[in-house]
């Protein structure tokens, strides 16, 4: 993978480092030169890539299992309730067609305008939902919810445009590092 071969690249750029670090004396020439200086500055630059890297990659996970959660309480908590309470009570007519469940699994974006849908809808018949149940405010949570939703997405695509940025500025101090290899050889 791309990882592993930028990985090996950061390896053998230490490698040189600690050979020209280790025989100081013999290569005082090159040792004291600019493009030594360039080479400590790319590895310096290519291990906060790394790290961003890893750490974007962790942030996108950790926002793929947030978003999972949130969907399920929206799901669960939220709009099966509803749904279950508009079945049971409610006339079926077209205005209240947002009531129902969601059909098959919709992406999270489409889940969150269902949901803000459903909310739409189920207020002008809060007092049958409350006498059913449901909190006062069902329809502000259900909305808050489908919110959450939107955040974490948003959130996630944050994070996966630090990891892309990181990986391209990865690239770039990669073949700079290997041009000052090249100078020192």
């Amino acid at each position: 993978s791309m990882q592993t071969v930028q990985g090996n690249m950061l390896l053998s750029l230490r490698n040189v480092q600690l050979f020209l670090t280790t025989n100081a004396d013999r290569l005082a020439g090159v040792v004291n030169t600019g493009s030594r200086q360039k080479l400590v500055d790319a590895i310096a630059a290519l291990e906060g890539y790394v790290s961003e890297q890893t750490g974007s990659a962790l942030a996108s996970k950790g926002a793929t299992q947030k978003q999972r959660a949130l969907r399920r309480t929206l799901l669960r908590d939220h709009m099966a309730p509803i749904a279950r309470i508009a079945r049971a009570d409610l006339p079926r007519t077209p205005e209240l067609e947002p009531l129902r469940m969601p059909r098959s699994k919709p992406t999270n974006a489409r889940l969150a305008a269902a949901a803000s849908g459903m909310a739409k809808a189920a207020a002008p018949h809060a007092a049958v939902f409350i006498a059913a149940g449901r909190p006062d405010d069902f329809v502000a949570q259900l909305a808050a919810a489908a919110e959450a939703l939107l955040v974490a997405l948003g959130e996630r695509s944050q994070s996966r445009g630090n990891g892309r940025e990181a990986t391209t500025g990865l690239k770039a101090t990669l073949s700079a590092g290997r041009k000052i290899v090249h100078v020192l050889d």
